[in-house]
């Protein structure tokens, strides 16, 4: 089997769609999880930094880097150095992450896109009368986003914030946080399905606009459907490729981009529970390991790869929804995983409601994920009842 190593803050389930997909799986993560551990060797490490020394230990046949990969340019170049690495080429990261380029790309396919200030734009233009978030560059997963406070407008009214600055506005619209999920080919695309995002939610510990979970896949509109192809049209341009995700707000029946993710996203999982027995893995592969000599497994989910437009559920269907949320410590105390709480998320886990397992004897911090929290229902509404319900019940046997 062909050693494929996959990076990331947390590894498991990309290891366990890259089994699926016919490679023999390694990791590099800040966890190492009990179940990320069942599936092949994974090395724990600090930061982000530690990486390539650690990859190049390993000697993997090629990377492939998970959550927030695109914010670490020098470690992603380190890698690159020492063996093929399945995600898109730093050029290619900037323009997909770069708000100005994305907005003009999609707003040229017909999409309304949310208004931008940044990097030492000239900004006397900037409506007061709405609100702005104030995001970074090279954050993810909702990670430093804020609200522009009455203090800090005067500097962005003027111009003043400096060219350079890693920060930018972005104009704040009521909507439901929501994600799209995209298959690229150098000239085609499909959407493989529209999610719900939960962030910042206090029931799973989250805060701010922390991602913290998703629900899905879910039904679409006509409408929805024509907005969710010029997307993708617009992925296209910009020369994404592989597995996509493209963060939208639900404003009623239109949706809105607020940030692409040019990488297999957190989505990706709740996917494969709706796809039985496919890959998403073995789907980015196949866009980067063409003629590498990979296993033919990649090649069963062909049918996914040439499917034109949207592959979505219309609103008459009734699927099988499925969710997953990371719950946080939210005690200030810490969380010490004993033997008797070990043994209580591993039954957990065989039971199929808990994933990401913290090994026994860890320690964790207020802030810090506990553990990621699946389920499955006949709607929306039913699965995050049933999450909170979970997250609940399990915050109070840990605590006791």
């Amino acid at each position: 089997m062909n050693r494929l190593l996959v990076v990331g803050p947390s590894v498991r389930w990309l290891m366990q769609s890259s089994l699926r997909a016919g490679f023999q799986p390694m990791g590099i993560d800040f966890f190492a999880d009990v179940d990320a551990t069942e599936v092949g060797e994974v090395v724990r490490v600090r930061q982000w930094a530690e990486v390539p020394a650690v990859a190049a230990a390993l000697r993997p046949q090629a990377v492939l880097v998970g959550g927030g990969f695109e914010t670490q340019v020098a470690m992603v170049e380190g890698l690159r150095q020492q063996v093929p690495v399945w995600n898109l080429g730093r050029d290619c990261c900037a323009a997909l992450r770069d708000p100005a380029q994305w907005a003009t790309a999609f707003a040229s396919a017909g999409v309304r896109v949310p208004e931008h200030r940044g990097e030492g734009e000239l900004n006397e233009a900037l409506d007061l009368a709405k609100r702005w978030l104030v995001k970074q560059r090279y954050r993810a997963g909702g990670a430093g986003v804020r609200l522009l406070g009455t203090d800090e407008a005067g500097r962005w009214l003027t111009g003043a914030e400096a060219s350079g600055s890693p920060e930018y506005l972005q104009e704040m619209l009521a909507g439901v946080p929501s994600s799209a999920l995209f298959l690229l080919g150098p000239d085609r695309f499909v959407c493989l399905g529209f999610y719900r995002q939960l962030c910042g939610w206090r029931e799973f510990g989250a805060a701010g606009y922390q991602y913290c979970g998703g629900i899905g896949p879910l039904p679409v509109t006509d409408r929805q459907v024509a907005q969710l192809n010029a997307l993708g049209r617009g992925l296209l341009t910009l020369g994404g490729r592989g597995v996509i995700g493209v963060d939208v707000l639900a404003v009623g029946d239109e949706l809105c981009p607020i940030e692409v993710n040019p990488r297999i996203t957190a989505s990706g999982e709740l996917w494969e529970r709706a796809e039985l027995g496919s890959s998403l893995v073995g789907l980015h592969a196949a866009e980067f390991a063409v003629g590498a000599g990979w296993p033919a497994g990649i090649s069963s989910q062909a049918e996914h790869r040439n499917l034109p437009g949207c592959r979505l559920l219309a609103n008459a269907e009734r699927p099988r929804v499925h969710g997953k949320a990371i719950l946080y410590w939210s005690d200030a105390g810490g969380l010490e995983i004993d033997a008797r709480r070990s043994e209580w998320l591993v039954q957990g886990a065989v039971a199929g409601w808990l994933a990401d397992i913290p090994q026994c004897g860890s320690r964790i911090e207020r802030g810090e994920p506990v553990v990621t929290l699946l389920t499955s229902g006949d709607s929306e509404s039913a699965v995050v009842e049933a999450l909170v319900q979970l997250a609940t019940e399990l915050r109070l046997r840990l605590a006791s």
